[in-house]
């Protein structure tokens, strides 16, 4: 008999494995994140080997959000990702706004279960990066590497941002991230923040807060500049201006997935001043 059970940190090289099985590139590093962060339930079969899994993000009592969503390709069609799913949904109260995003596989089934289409994010993939033509290098503002002493203000800039405060994962990404960046102007606040996260397949650059365009386009070109491999960035909607520099940069979008929410209809209140989300699993 197959049955739900949380997940241990020592299996995460079978999750590795499991998300290599439907083409995701989960590494160590980023797994590792998510336990630190939330909790992992899994699926095993009778030899022990684990075919499912999903993931449950909680920001307090304030907002969850789900990823990680995954059934191993020979076990599609049994019901196991409504179970998983309505494992996570479980953990955390119910009146806990819970939010994800979306495959357009998984979309029906999340709508079965009362989750409900909010917005979108828009994919971004760039192969080779170059700096846009008229990048100004934001004169007017320090860019510098995060110091700790940066931390209590970077985790209030997020929380404006984001919507609910996420001190714990913002520390453990920093932690996990391979620059994180810091933006000051003249009188020394905080006016924008950016990490880069290294992937199996790519450079994910997020989670990027700022108070305007130009500034989080600096952000990225500050994270970007160095690197020659593939690099992502996840949009959320209504940053049409910094897409637009992005792609002058070279990066294309290939998807736009819906997020999707449960026990809400509406965000919780942000400023609209994220412009890249850390990944889907952490919202």
């Amino acid at each position: 008999m197959i049955v739900i059970e949380r997940i241990e940190e020592k299996d995460i090289p079978c999750l590795i494995h499991l998300s290599e099985s439907v083409g995701w590139d989960y590494s160590s590093g980023e797994i590792k994140t998510i336990f630190q962060s939330g909790i992992v339930y899994g699926e095993k079969n009778e030899k022990g080997e684990i075919i499912a899994s999903a993931a449950i993000i909680s920001y307090g009592e304030k907002l969850a959000s789900i990823g990680m969503v995954i059934v191993h390709p020979q076990y599609k069609g049994k019901g196991i990702g409504r179970r998983i799913t309505e494992a996570c949904i479980r953990s955390v109260s119910e009146k806990t706004p819970i939010m994800l995003i979306a495959t357009k596989e998984g979309e029906p089934l999340y709508e079965k279960l009362g989750f409900q289409v909010v917005s979108h994010v828009s994919k971004y993939i760039c192969n080779q990066y170059v700096t846009p033509k008229d990048y100004d290098g934001s004169k007017q503002y320090i860019f510098m590497d995060y110091d700790e002493g940066d931390s209590d203000r970077i985790v209030k800039l997020d929380e404006a941002a984001f919507g609910v405060n996420r001190r714990n994962f913002i520390q453990r990404r920093i932690e996990q991230s391979e620059q994180c960046v810091v933006v000051k102007d003249r009188e020394n606040n905080i006016v924008g923040y950016g990490m880069s996260v290294q992937t199996p397949e790519n450079r994910i650059i997020g989670p990027t807060v700022a108070l305007t365009d130009n500034i989080a386009s600096g952000i990225v070109h500050h994270l970007a500049k160095d690197y020659k491999g593939k690099l992502r960035i996840d949009v959320p909607e209504g940053k049409e201006m910094f897409m637009e520099v992005l792609e002058t940069a070279g990066f294309q979008k290939v998807d736009q997935p819906p997020i999707m929410l449960k026990n809400s209809t509406q965000f919780l209140k942000r400023n609209g001043e994220l412009y890249g989300i850390a990944a889907q699993v952490f919202g």
